[in-house]
């Protein structure tokens, strides 16, 4: 019982306060008896022009900008009502007292998320004239359009529009303040039409903003305008400003656009090594995409916030340079397979000529097989060779010892120096007599050279053509990409340059 008549008494003390408070400020108001009471539902000027409503607005911060961003701003309004007249002016209320029996305009911000209106951070001034001003501070999040097709290049907008929420454009108009005169400009008579002119004027940025490291852009202004919007069948008055912010790029060019070249650059390197090196061509290839494909998918999860999951002017550049590379892992491919032919080829056209130089021939190697097979007896075998059964006229003892001690200086030339290999087109002089009945298969000597030295200048001639692939790849690779980055950045910075904004 006792609890309950507490809870009523302190009701009742409630009340009586916030009661005799307006009571206060109605006393500090000046009273006409010819007038009607005061109505805070009826707006100044009832019945009859508009009321003018001038609004300023004070940007103090910005924060989290990416495609929206949250705002702290001061929302000043003045305008005029002849009822509400203090007997000592001025007079200005701050705090959370501030009297709710006046009529204040039904300020509403559109196309917002969140709006918080803070009630310690306001005040209320009135003059002799029945001018008023009202300051509050407002935090809310609006959205931002980002220019996509430039990134990181790109200048973002963040756009803010206010209106009444329940009054037309001949009930309530709204206008940005001019010029530093408040009062001057409330109590003139303002136009009700339209325009659609940029102004920088009702808008004050803080210059701290740009002093911020964790923002990343640059605020380079605020622009403003005034015009109708239509709406059930109602024209409402409706401002609108444009806060400009320019992406401070430079951690762009350090951090993504650098190591992508750098990467490509990297990837050259390829031509430079033997094209018999396949496990370390294959090795710094496959390097190079991965690490270009993490640097490119990073990237674009890193910037998703920001454009919304759409192509941007810095995903192209990544991408194009992962092209680069994968081409350049290409080039190796083909010189790989191409490699591989020609060592097929090779064993295949050595394997023919062996087999065609042993049909019909003594043991003993003739000039025709040293020349074509590169085959070069060990001593061993020169010194335990039987010669073959020949007619009388062809043995020749004396003849033969001179035969075998060239084969022996040949084959010491052939360990020491690989006479043969150096210098094909050089012969081992090496004559072992040769049965009649062979020599017909055996070529004449000028004609050996001749199938000697075509064979090998075709296997030469194959080689040269693929290192001439590596030789144009090592040119043709880095102009092409000096050719994309002129015409990338080129194209890139004109249009940053001539985009109109807002």
């Amino acid at each position: 019982m006792l609890l309950n008549k507490l809870g009523v008494n302190f009701f009742l003390l409630f009340f009586l306060s916030t009661l005799k408070g307006s009571f206060i400020f109605e006393d500090l108001l000046m009273t006409n008896p010819n007038e009607e009471p005061y109505n805070k539902f009826h707006r100044p000027d009832f019945n009859e022009s508009a009321v003018r409503v001038c609004v300023f607005i004070h940007l103090e911060s910005m924060r989290d900008i990416s495609s929206e961003t949250t705002l702290d701003f001061y929302l000043i309004q003045f305008w005029s009502d002849a009822r509400v007249i203090p007997k000592t002016p001025p007079l200005k209320i701050t705090g959370g007292n501030l009297p709710d029996s006046i009529w204040y305009p039904d300020t509403y911000f559109q196309l917002v998320r969140s709006q918080i209106y803070s009630l310690e951070e306001q005040y209320l001034v009135a003059d002799e004239s029945g001018n008023i001003e009202y300051n509050r501070k407002v935090r809310l999040t609006t959205p931002c359009s980002p220019d996509v097709m430039l990134f990181p290049f790109d200048i973002v907008t963040c756009s803010l529009m206010l209106s009444s929420f329940g009054y037309t454009a001949n009930e309530v108009y709204y206008t940005w303040l001019r010029g530093s005169d408040s009062q001057s400009n409330v109590s003139g008579e303002g136009d009700s039409q339209s325009t659609e002119e940029l102004t920088t004027g009702g808008v004050h940025i803080d210059e701290k903003n740009n002093n911020v490291d964790h923002l990343g852009f640059y605020l380079q202004g605020a622009y403003t305008t005034h015009h109708k919007v239509a709406y059930g069948g109602y024209n409402y008055s409706t401002l609108k400003t444009v806060f400009l912010l320019q992406r401070k790029y430079s951690a762009y060019l350090m951090q993504v656009y650098l190591p992508a070249g750098l990467i490509v650059m990297l990837s050259w390197t390829i031509f430079w090594i033997n094209v018999a090196a396949t496990p370390a061509r294959a090795s710094l290839g496959v390097t190079t995409v991965l690490t270009m494909l993490t640097l490119a998918t990073q990237s674009t999860a890193q910037n998703e916030k920001h454009v919304n999951r759409k192509l941007t002017a810095i995903d192209l550049y990544l991408w194009a340079c992962f092209l680069f590379v994968i081409f350049a892992m290409l080039e190796f491919a083909l010189s790989d397979y191409t490699t591989f032919r020609n060592n097929a080829t090779a064993a295949a056209a050595a394997a023919s000529a062996r087999n065609n130089n042993i049909n019909g021939r003594s043991h003993l190697p003739t000039r025709n097989m040293i020349d074509n097979t590169q085959y070069v007896p060990t001593k061993q075998q020169i010194l335990t060779a039987k010669p073959p059964p020949l007619k009388q006229d062809y043995v020749n003892s004396h003849s033969l010892q001179i035969e075998k001690n060239e084969m022996l200086n040949g084959q010491q030339r052939r360990e020491t120096n690989q006479f043969l290999i150096h210098n094909p087109n050089q012969h081992l002089k090496l004559h072992v007599p040769v049965p009649p009945q062979n020599r017909s298969r055996l070529t004449p000597r000028g004609q050996t050279q001749k199938r000697k030295s075509s064979g090998i200048s075709f296997l030469e001639s194959r080689m040269m053509s693929l290192h001439k692939v590596n030789e144009w790849a090592r040119w043709a690779f880095p102009l092409s990409f000096f050719a994309f980055n002129l015409v990338y950045w080129t194209i890139l910075l004109y249009m940053a340059c001539t985009r109109q904004y807002p």
